[in-house]
């Protein structure tokens, strides 16, 4: 854990990682956007509902703040990036690789 907190410690990778992880969460929600879900729309807003309340029990005000962010995050995919299986997919497979790759130089 050591080596993991002084990592954590520089203040230009805490600032990588304010950019780079809500990047990371934009394409997991792009992906899983992808796949239809009968009644509640897709994948996507399922994992919200799901993760949730589980964000809420943790952390009450950053619980609520992290299903917020999630929600935006889903609604910015749905109106700037497709969503057909392949083409939707790729992107977010993209939007995921980018912010990985600059987190682990």
């Amino acid at each position: 854990m050591g080596i993991h907190y002084a990592y954590h410690q520089s203040k230009i990778n805490n600032l990588i990682h304010a950019l780079m992880i809500p990047m990371e969460l934009w394409a997991i929600l792009q992906i899983l956007r992808c796949i239809p879900i009968p009644i509640i729309s897709d994948a996507a807003l399922l994992a919200i509902c799901a993760s949730g309340p589980v964000y809420v029990a943790t952390e009450p005000l950053c619980g609520a703040t992290m299903i917020v962010l999630l929600l935006s995050l889903r609604w910015a995919a749905l109106c700037w990036l497709p969503c057909s299986a392949i083409s939707g997919g790729m992107i977010g497979l993209g939007l995921f690789a980018v912010p990985f790759i600059v987190q682990v130089k």
